[in-house]
């Protein structure tokens, strides 16, 4: 933004310079090099930007691939161990039911 507003500056001190003022071909060239320069700076800026932008989603996928693999891993590792939480539950009442028929019987 504050370069747009130098150009902006340069090129009205260009259009308010009087005709046929001693030194104004120089200074028309200084101003016109100057905005030169100021466009080839905003562009070097912009190229910076759009690499930097092209960096973070590059980096921003790579995450979310990670993340999303971490959450595979997380999920198959819970339904493992649902599955034992579900044998040790079966087991724990396949052996009370023993203890109770055990019991009744009078077998200690």
């Amino acid at each position: 933004m504050f370069s747009l507003l130098k150009v902006r500056a340069m090129e009205q001190r260009l259009c308010e310079w009087p005709a046929g003022a001693d030194g104004a071909p120089k200074a028309i060239s200084r101003l016109e090099g100057q905005i030169e320069e100021q466009k080839h700076l905003r562009l070097q800026d912009a190229k910076q930007v759009e690499a930097k932008a092209a960096r973070i989603k590059e980096w921003v996928t790579n995450k979310l691939r990670e993340l999303e693999q971490q959450n595979q891993l997380l999920r198959e590792q819970n339904d493992r161990c649902n599955q034992q939480l579900e044998l040790l539950r079966n087991h724990i009442a396949a052996q009370g039911s023993r203890n109770c028929t055990v019991s009744i019987l009078g077998i200690s």
